[in-house]
């Protein structure tokens, strides 16, 4: 059936579906690009999209919009625009005093460093001037910049049919013209035949290749007045200078004075303002949309004053769990079991802090087990005891507690209501268990500083094993004896009894149970299954395992031993950025608990009542999930209090709004 304007319109492609009629257009690609368009000439056969002017030269084909330079100059620029080549060289901006040699296979001398108009630009990054848009700046990957200003293509259409949109530097060709395909060059209201020489104007000398017009353009060299003093004649190719009205020197901005070159930030990182001529020009940098692209062990992040994201090394962390498995802050994992109290993680260089660890046979004569922990910084003392007891300068914390701009102790309900001891002011955190699992992360400002059991933080695990006296060794144990602390003497002597005394004896394992081996299996087959599967490529579950199982044959009666190995896994498994929900069906979930300020129940409501929104509404909420929010036991506020910043609080400690 034919449909009028409809189906004899080639662009046009109708199918029947399910007894409806679905229409599809086709789009061409150049529809706001190409100015010259080749009449009777498609893209493709089956195309009704035309085919736009390209331009034919000795050096090749090219299409609409490509630039080149030349080989033997890499300061000469030819560009394709509207079947039209112009030939031009490249104009270099150099706004530093002492420029440094151009790089190979480029036209323009670079200057140090990568800020431009208090922007400080990212490796690869454009920066196009507010003040001038033809001038355009490249940071390069060595940490350098180099700038030059635009040639504006010759145009194959006539002035009439020109404009130039705001804040471009060059004028640009509106509609569409469609020709036949044939020798002469169109230009303007203009033809022109095969190997005539034409002048377009006092810039441009031209001469038409079989249909390509190719055109030479003179370079203008860079004045030292402003864009909007420089004025063009009609018999002149480049603009001069005029001589300045009379300006005002200084600027009023948001009801302060800044005198005339005087530049100031602004609250957004992203934007600079400069005084110039008594006018305030604000510049504002644009950040790629998808991010820098980092390398392993780097994490894009926004750095305080920094407009664009960047590039930062990731934290460094440390691992104790199990019957003491260690992982250090380089990755080095090995086991020691001395009971004593032992140097984990020290800055040894700005001595800033220092966190010690107590390991005793809590369950055995043989085998260790971290039992608690000490955090020193500055006047802090922060002891993490069994069962997720916390004190600080010896007395017993409520947990949120704060201290602001030093530290923060709280415990995150995402992460099974493991205590988290961050100091704010260090950017070093701790997370205990509870039980003997502990994890260390410092920032990389700490790299080199560190000692300990958790390593030296040097990039390298070969020469992790440092004693404090700065031996290397190859022995474990005589690594962690150097570490040491306390009473040192009494702990040695009491490690030698027991090993006199249990020298011909075996400590209990599975080695003769194969029920009690099949059981550790199983439960540390957990970290193999498919749950852990989106992690394995990324983080060998093998020495997870072999910790795991080897815990659990000797806890004995204690069947959970199982969970610090796959709490270990889960965390490894999340600084790669895999979460995995692994506690469902495990005996490793910590019962919620809850400050006295609030109450535990079993399904968290999507919002509750705060100092924002006393009364939360349905528009107020956050809408549920797809297929509904899950269901978690968490902690409400009690009757009349308001949740404010993670704290119940009573209305009248809310902030006035």
């Amino acid at each position: 059936m034919d449909i009028p304007s409809v189906t004899d319109d080639p662009c046009i492609t109708c199918r029947c579906m399910n007894r409806w009629v679905k229409c599809d257009r086709e789009v061409c690609p150049m529809a706001d690009t190409c100015h010259l368009v080749l009449e009777g000439q498609k893209l493709r056969p089956d195309s009704c999209c035309e085919k736009c002017k390209g331009c034919q030269t000795a050096a090749g084909r090219f299409s609409e919009g490509d630039a080149w330079t030349d080989p033997s100059d890499p300061c000469q620029l030819n560009h394709c625009f509207s079947g039209v080549v112009t030939v031009s060289k490249i104009q270099c901006h150099t706004p530093c005093a002492s420029p440094l040699p151009a790089a190979a296979g480029q036209c323009c001398p670079r200057c140090p460093g990568c800020l431009l108009s208090g922007q400080l630009l990212a490796p690869g990054q454009n920066l196009t001037l507010l003040s001038d848009p033809c001038v355009t700046c490249r940071c390069g990957r060595d940490g350098t910049h180099h700038c030059h200003r635009q040639v504006c293509p010759a145009l194959s259409c006539p002035y009439s049919e020109s404009k130039r949109e705001p804040g471009q530097c060059c004028d640009s060709c509106t509609g569409t013209r469609r020709i036949k395909p044939s020798d002469g060059c169109v230009m303007g209201k203009r033809r022109f035949s095969d190997g005539q020489n034409f002048t377009l104007d006092p810039c441009t000398q031209c001469s038409c290749q079989g249909s390509t017009s190719v055109c030479a353009r003179q370079s203008c060299p860079e004045l030292a007045c402003p864009l909007v003093h420089q004025v063009y004649s009609p018999d002149r190719c480049c603009p001069v200078c005029r001589r300045p009205e009379r300006v005002r020197r200084v600027c009023r901005y948001l009801g302060k004075t800044y005198e005339d070159g005087e530049s100031w930030p602004m609250r957004n990182p992203c934007a600079s303002c400069t005084c110039s001529g008594g006018q305030p020009r604000c510049e504002f940098q644009m950040c790629p949309p998808e991010g820098p692209d980092c390398p392993a062990g780097h994490h894009a992040a926004r750095l305080a004053g920094q407009c664009c994201e960047q590039c930062v090394e990731d934290d460094a962390v440390c691992t104790v769990f199990g019957d003491p498995h260690y992982n250090t802050f380089d990755g080095k994992m090995y086991n020691y079991q001395g009971t004593c109290k032992y140097q984990l993680a020290k800055d040894c260089v700005d001595k800033s802090f220092s966190i010690r660890v107590n390991n005793s046979p809590r369950r055995s004569r043989f085998f260790s087990w971290t039992q608690s922990a000490t955090i020193k910084a500055g006047d802090l003392r922060i002891a993490l005891r069994q069962k997720k007891r916390v004190k600080v300068n010896n007395r017993r914390a409520d947990l949120p507690y704060f201290e602001l701009g030093k530290v923060s102790i709280s415990q995150d309900p995402d992460d099974n209501y493991n205590v988290v001891v961050k100091l704010s002011d260090l950017g070093v955190s701790v997370l205990w268990d509870g039980d003997s699992f502990l994890q260390v992360k410092v920032p990389p400002s700490y790299k080199n500083k560190m000692c300990g059991l958790c390593g030296n933080y040097n990039g390298n695990k070969t020469d992790d094993f440092t004693t404090r006296r700065g031996r290397q060794v190859k022995l474990t144990r005589r690594f962690a004896r150097s570490w040491l602390v306390g009473a040192r003497t009494l702990c040695m002597a009491q490690s030698r009894r027991q090993t006199r005394r249990h020298r011909k004896r075996k400590p209990k394992s599975c080695g003769g149970d194969r029920a009690a081996r099949a059981t550790a299996v199983r439960q540390c087959n957990r970290l193999k299954s498919a749950r852990f599967a989106d992690c394995h490529p990324e983080v060998h579950p093998a020495p997870f395992f072999k910790s795991c199982v080897q815990d659990m044959c000797e806890c004995g009666k204690r069947k959970t031993c199982y969970c610090e190995a796959l709490t270990a896994y889960s965390h490894a498994c999340q600084r790669k950025g895999i979460a995995v929900d692994w506690l469902e069906g495990t005996d490793c979930a910590a019962p919620v608990q809850c400050p006295k300020s609030s109450r535990p129940v079993d399904c968290v409501p999507d919002c509750q009542p705060s100092c924002e929104a006393p009364s939360p509404t349905g528009e107020q909420c956050a809408p549920p999930a797809a297929g509904g929010a899950p269901c978690r036991p968490g902690c409400v506020c009690q009757e009349g209090l308001l949740l404010h910043e993670g704290a119940c609080v009573p209305p009248e400690r809310c902030p006035v709004r």
